[in-house]
């Protein structure tokens, strides 16, 4: 059907991380829009806020279209007075849909940013 949404899910062994490939079918007359997300989760102090990492990651990356969190622990793994928060993380192409390793550097670079200016780290 024309501008039906689809999802495909990998999961990466590797990194410990969710990638989804969303897409959507083209509007008679239009163009493919296509959209990757990822499922990424960072450690970091408990004072820091989901405002904080949202502007970090939208000024390490200009693809990004969205970012929501939904999932916020502490305690367990987690050391004292840290949490961990849970993003998704959607990236929407200009032009040309995004190769998975375009979007590993996307999220490489996300997590140096995040690193030098919060301190946050990727929760492994």
């Amino acid at each position: 059907t024309a501008g039906e949404i689809g999802y495909d899910k990998e999961y990466n062994f590797s990194r410990g991380s969710i990638v989804y490939q969303r897409y959507r079918r083209p509007h008679v007359g239009g163009r493919t829009s296509s959209f990757v997300s990822r499922v990424e989760a960072f450690v970091m102090d408990k004072e820091i806020t989901f405002g904080q990492v949202e502007a970090c990651i939208r000024r390490a990356n200009k693809y990004v279209k969205e970012i929501a969190l939904f999932d916020v622990y502490e305690g367990g793994q987690i050391p004292a007075g840290k949490k961990s928060m849970a993003y998704t993380v959607t990236f929407e192409p200009k032009e040309e849909a995004f190769t998975g390793d375009a979007v590993q550097k996307f999220v490489d670079k996300i997590c140096r940013v995040l690193k030098n200016e919060l301190d946050i780290d990727l929760r492994t």
